[in-house]
């Protein structure tokens, strides 16, 4: 039985600690978004996943710390010829 025993999950070559992982809709729910905007995420490699038995599971700690980009028109200072 492994009920009570804490198991580390190898990452590539890092131990994840499986507390430390979140359902894509258990991240939704901490960023206060959707599934469909993690799973965006992920697809624009902004957010890592670890597959386990082909469930997406991402970082609590990537989670915490995603910037979201600025958004909307680039200024005219970033379209580089209008003035």
């Amino acid at each position: 039985m492994l009920s009570g025993k804490k198991f580390a999950i190898l990452r590539g070559m890092a131990k994840v600690d499986p507390d430390e992982l979140l359902t894509v809709t258990q991240a939704a729910d901490e960023r206060g978004t959707t599934r469909q905007a993690i799973n965006h995420l992920i697809r624009q490699g902004k957010l890592n996943p670890t597959v386990i038995a082909g469930k997406r599971f991402v970082s609590r700690r990537e989670i915490a710390a995603y910037v979201p980009d600025k958004g909307g028109r680039p200024t005219e200072s970033k379209k580089g010829g209008k003035k």
